[in-house]
């Protein structure tokens, strides 16, 4: 739907008929000088939708000021005309979408306005509501962009742009709508009001006046029945009673007597019993004395303590031989030690030995060579002593050559024999290594099996008892199986099979959802109370209790059970209670005989699941403690539910009139059975948690005997290990091999000392032979002869001086190495007898070793078997004891069952006494009751029967005294009513219960409405919600766009508020370059372009059929106004634009150009075609 044409008379500037046809359905622009009336266009058009009270968007004060110069110029009314197209449906109006043409015109005159549509006159709220159905609000006009809107919107509050966006999406119409619906609300309520009030203030007073009436009639009319009727019933029931309790009596005498017939049959059950446990406990008493276990006892004691003494006399003889032996290494390691040593020593004698001797030679030689010498020094004859001299030091030069060649022959042996040691040393060093690291590891080896050995034994001592608790814990088993088969005996004899309930075919069903049998599902409080409650329930007890009719139904129909049986569904079952009236009235009146009476529910206990099925089972009955209160308790006028009461004897008292009770077999209830079965129940598990119990530690005892004869077995084979070990140690090489590096060691040092002396030796008899051939020389060349003989004499006797020294240093050193090596052979000889009286010492201790542990073998044998032999009769005496407690229980069980049975049998007896009065007196009673009165002798066959006839029912439930004192009262009572009734209440009260009903029925229909009226507020508020969001999204993206298109490089978006939700506002971002920007930091013409962009954004949201921008333009540049305009002219024709501005570079974007001019007081229009003007342009 779009503007077509629009016809202007008499508004504003346009006095005359002005018709602006032809309008563009997308882009229409408006252009004129300030003042021309080209912004009266628009007023017009908004004037037609409809606006009326917004003077400030019309820039008037009044709506008169709307008509030409004010209706002065002699025209009196304004109208404006406006035809749209409406061949799109889409965008028609609703109601409208036959018509492809709407004309809507609007008249305003100096007193009224008018409305038409299509020649139709219509009401305001019908016309703005068209154009609403088409997001044409003329309240809320967001198609309009007026003059100053753009600046505005920047400073608009986040409510008041939410509120922008809410008329967009079109959720002002909620709005409307709760407004709508509060004010009726509020009518309504005001109606309830009223209504409410002429209730409280008129009908009600009305109606409980009437109804105090009404109470005074009935209780006059029903007063002047009873009083009829009492007056036969009193004299009756007092005979009827006594005839009743009668009856009672003889049957309590018979209830008595098979009760006291009962408690005799006990007795001789009880005694019978009791002779038997006696002769049980003198059997096995006598058994016990015949019994060997204290000789058997003592033999274990002794053996015992021999094995004990044995196996200490095995560790300590193990621990002497263990020393024997570490003695015995250590002698064999000193024995190599000294004979190393004295080897050593007897080499060093035999080498000083040899120097002895050479340096002894050499002394000689030096002796006769200084003979020699002085002989020739005291030589006459210059010739002889040189040619003698130079004879002489030519020999001593050949002996000094001759001792330094065997020097130095000596030396290279020396050398040689060095070279053999250090490689034999370095081919022995990694042999040496391994040796060294094997030793190590036997002494390591050694030393951490002597230390398992010796914890292995210590484990073993701490671990002695084991056989004995294994014994002992075997006797407890025994007894606990023995205990346990009774258990299981008694419960097979209890036939079990009643109290289980087999639902293995119950396979596509939970089985939870069956709870089981009924007595399976409560406990009683008092035991006391058990056989009330068995017979006051009956053979409900049997009754099998589930969680509703489906279980039920399914129970039955797949046939699950098996066998007859009568199912409760707990949820469906209609339960039943004894009312508290009833309940407080029965303990009265066992309080006053000295008694008690309890309601049978109150007895148990049970789980809340099936609190249904017991107030069904137990809640119809009370129990009483004698037959007496039950009577009363039954007949009693406050039992309406004709509620039964069963005794502590489980004698039934129904309030019918009938007595169940007499002789019962206690052997065959069922509660007590069930309590026995389960107490057997809980002791078989108990007993089988102490056999398992029991077995577990068996069975670790087992583990720890099997360790202690594992250690025993490590310890033989470590102990064995340990011998070899020491053996290997003893044998080993190390040692020998040690004394061999030693001895190179020392025969090392030995020869680089004989090394050092032939150097030295060399180095001096080198010197001397350089001294000797100087001298020689010198005897050559005609020297003084005599001075170098006298030389060669004194060094002669340095030598001699010097080899005396010598000698006399190896004498000391040789008798030094003598006396070592002969101290050496005194200590091998110590050594050797040593280790001779080691080796006979460890063969006598081995053997010692070989003949305890023979004995100690022996003596476990014997020990094991008198083991066996005492726990055998330790098992026995076991049983016999627990037998013999046993017993002693049974029979002091059965005593106090006898006790207690002679003691009821004494209750009966005077119970039975003192019935045998009561019947006697009731007969004496009756007879003169019969002499007194004719109508009792007439109907005295009809009172003594059980049940009543229909005639005499109501003396069953009826109080004598309290029935004759509501006889007096009723007559006293009826004279003073007569004077206060109202005998037209009845009609009266009617009619105010009819118009009491019809206020109700108004009341009811006020409120309905009211409640759906808030529904329909809630609905609306939640469509609202959905609408705002949908629409704060699209309109955020099209903002954003919109924004970079305009302003490059920029971005804007919506936001929300921190922390609140979308209908408390949102909130306008800027940013350039992805950097935030404050909105006042904004120029105005971006502020513009922010501005034009959100309502850009909104238009395009969901698109009006038109919009009007007036002057959007005019805080823009020449760019953004061009921007501006291709940009609405190429992205909005979907809706029809009319656009006043006075830039060229906005309006030349438009299809259609209308130009105003204001001529002669008067607005002119005149229309340009661009559209074709552009199309040619681009031809």
């Amino acid at each position: 739907m779009w503007i077509k044409e629009i016809i202007i008379e008499g508004f504003k500037s346009y006095a005359q008929r002005t018709v602006i046809t032809n309008l563009d359905p997308e882009f229409n622009a408006i252009t004129g000088l300030n003042g021309s009336g080209k912004s009266n266009i628009l007023d017009a058009i908004l004037f037609c939708l409809g606006l009326s009270k917004e003077y400030d968007t019309l820039r008037i004060k009044k709506l008169q000021e709307l008509i030409y110069k004010n209706g002065a110029a002699g025209i009196t009314k304004a109208e404006v005309t406006i035809v749209f197209d409406n061949r799109s449906k889409e965008q028609s109006p609703l109601g409208y979408q036959d018509c492809d043409k709407i004309t809507v015109t609007r008249q305003i005159t100096a007193d009224k306005s008018k409305y038409f549509i299509n020649g139709k006159s219509e009401t305001q709220k019908n016309f703005k509501n068209m154009f609403r159905s088409v997001q044409l609000n003329i309240d809320n006009p967001h198609f309009l962009v007026a003059q100053g809107r753009i600046t505005k919107i920047i400073n608009l509050k986040p409510q008041e742009l939410i509120s922008m966006l809410e008329e967009t999406a079109g959720t002002s119409l909620y709005n409307e709508k709760k407004r709508e619906a509060q004010k009726l609300i509020q009518k309504k309520e005001e109606k309830l009001k009223q209504v409410n009030e002429i209730i409280e203030t008129e009908i009600q007073p009305q109606m409980q006046k009437l109804t105090d009436e009404k109470n005074i009639f009935q209780l006059w009319r029903a007063q002047e029945a009873q009083i009829l009727v009492l007056k036969k019933d009193l004299f009756s029931y007092d005979y009827y009673q006594k005839a009743k309790t009668l009856r009672m009596k003889k049957n309590d005498l018979q209830i008595v007597n098979e009760q006291i017939s009962n408690q005799e049959e006990k007795m001789r059950y009880e005694n019978a019993e009791i002779s038997t446990i006696q002769e049980k406990i003198q059997s096995l008493q006598e058994q016990n004395r015949n019994n060997k276990y204290d000789q058997i006892t003592e033999k274990y004691k002794e053996k015992q303590k021999l094995v004990n003494t044995l196996e200490k006399q095995v560790q300590n003889t193990r621990r002497q031989k263990e020393t024997i032996e570490s003695e015995k290494i250590k002698l064999e390691h000193a024995l190599r030690t000294y004979q190393t040593d004295k080897e050593r020593t007897d080499q060093k004698v035999e080498i000083a030995d040899r120097q002895l001797k050479q340096v002894s030679d050499e002394l000689k030689e030096k002796k006769e060579l200084l003979d020699e010498q002085t002989g020739q020094q005291n030589s006459s004859e210059d010739g002889n002593i040189a040619q003698n001299g130079k004879q002489m030091i030519q020999r001593q030069i050949n002996d000094t050559i001759s001792h330094i060649d065997s020097n130095r022959k000596d030396l290279e042996q020396v050398n040689e024999r060095l070279q053999r040691i250090d490689n034999h040393m370095l081919s022995s060093k990694t042999i040496y290594e391994q040796m060294q690291k094997e030793a190590t590891n036997l002494d390591t080896k050694i030393e951490l099996l002597k230390k398992r050995i010796e914890q292995s034994e210590s484990e073993i001592q701490k671990s002695s008892s084991l056989e004995q608790q294994l014994l002992d814990l075997k006797s407890n088993r025994g007894d606990l199986d023995q205990q346990l088969l009774e258990i299981k005996k008694q419960i097979s004899q209890s036939q079990p099979f009643i109290f289980q309930l087999n639902l293995s075919r119950m396979k596509d069903w939970d089985q939870n959802r069956v709870y089981g049998k009924l007595f399976s599902l409560f406990e009683v409080k008092d035991e006391q109370y058990m056989k009330a409650l068995e017979f006051g329930a009956g053979a409900k007890l049997q009754n099998i209790v589930v969680d509703d009719s489906t279980t039920s139904t399914y129970l039955l129909k797949n046939n699950i059970l098996q066998t007859h049986s009568y199912i409760i569904p707990n949820k469906e079952i209609q339960s039943s209670e004894a009312k508290k009236e009833f309940v407080q009235a029965a303990a009265q009146i066992a309080k006053e005989n000295d008694g008690f009476a309890k309601p049978a529910i109150d007895l148990i206990s049970f789980s809340d699941k099936v609190i249904n099925s017991m107030k069904f089972v137990f809640g119809n009955f009370i129990i009483a403690s004698s037959m007496d209160i039950a009577r009363k308790i039954a007949y009693h006028p406050s039992n309406v539910q004709k509620c039964k009461v069963v005794t502590r004897d489980g004698d039934i008292v129904d309030p019918s009139g009938t007595l169940t009770g007499g002789y019962t077999n206690e052997k065959a209830q069922l509660l007590p059975k069930f309590k026995s079965f389960n107490k057997w129940n809980l002791e078989y598990k108990d007993i089988q948690g102490q056999i398992d119990k029991i077995e577990s530690q068996i069975e670790k005892i087992k583990q720890d005997i099997e360790f202690k004869e594992q250690l025993n077995r490590e310890i033989t084979q470590d102990k064995y290990q340990l011998e070899q070990l020491m053996i290997k140690q003893r044998k080993s090489n190390q040692f020998n091999f040690q004394n061999e590096q030693n001895k190179y060691l020392n025969e090392i040092q030995d020869l680089q000392v004989e090394q050092e002396r032939l150097k030295k030796q060399i180095k001096e008899g080198e010197d001397k032979l350089i001294e000797l051939k100087k001298e020689l020389q010198l005897i050559q060349q005609g020297k003084n002869t005599k001075e170098l003989i006298q030389a060669q004499i004194d060094r002669t006797k340095k030598e001699i001086n010097k080899l005396k020294q010598q000698i006399d240093q190896q004498k000391k050193e040789l008798i030094q190495n003598q006396v070592e090596s002969q101290n050496f052979e005194q200590e091998i000889a110590k050594c050797t007898k040593k280790i001779k009286e080691e080796t006979n010492n460890l063969d006598k201790t081995s053997a010692t070793l070989d003949s305890i542990i023979h004995e100690l073998n022996t003596n476990k044998d014997q020990f094991l078997k008198i083991t066996e032999e005492k726990n055998l009769y330790e098992s026995k005496n076991a049983i016999h004891n627990n037998q013999m407690t046993r017993l002693l229980e049974q029979l002091q069980e059965r005593q106090k069952f006898l006790n207690s049975t002679v003691e009821q049998l004494n209750g009966h007896q005077n119970e039975l006494k003192k019935l045998e009065r009561e019947q006697h007196d009731l007969k004496q009673q009756l007879k003169s009751l019969e002499d007194q009165y004719d109508f009792i002798r007439q109907d005295k066959n009809e009172l003594s029967q059980d049940r009543l006839s229909e005639k005499f029912r109501v003396l069953e439930t009826m109080e004598y005294e309290k029935t004759k004192q509501q006889f007096q009262r009723l007559e006293h009572d009826q004279g003073k009513l007569g004077k206060q009734v109202n005998f037209k209440v009845e009609a009266m009260t009617e009619q105010v219960e009819k118009e009491f009903q019809s206020l109700k029925d108004k009341k009811l229909i006020l409120e309905n409405d009211k409640s759906m009226l808030i529904q329909n507020m809630g609905e609306l508020d939640d469509k609202k919600i959905k609408t705002i969001e949908k629409c704060f999204l699209e309109v955020n993206k099209d903002f954003s766009s919109i924004f970079s298109s305009l302003l490059h490089n920029a971005q804007a978006k919506l936001g929300r508020l921190d922390g609140l939700s979308i209908e408390d506002g949102i909130e306008m971002n800027v940013s350039f370059s992805h950097q935030q920007k404050n909105l006042s930091e904004l120029s105005g013409g971006q502020r513009s372009l922010l501005a034009l962009s959100f309502i850009l954004a909104l238009l395009k949201y969901k698109p009006a059929p038109f919009y009007i921008l007036d002057e959007v333009d005019s805080a823009l540049d020449l760019s953004h106004t061009e921007n501006i305009g291709q940009m609405l002219s190429q992205n909005f024709k979907q809706s029809q634009f009319l656009l006043i501005s006075l830039k060229e570079g906005m309006y030349q974007n438009a299809n259609v150009l209308y130009k105003v001019q204001f001529v002669d007081g008067v607005s002119k229009i005149d229309r340009h075609e661009l559209k074709k003007k552009k199309q040619q342009q681009l031809k």
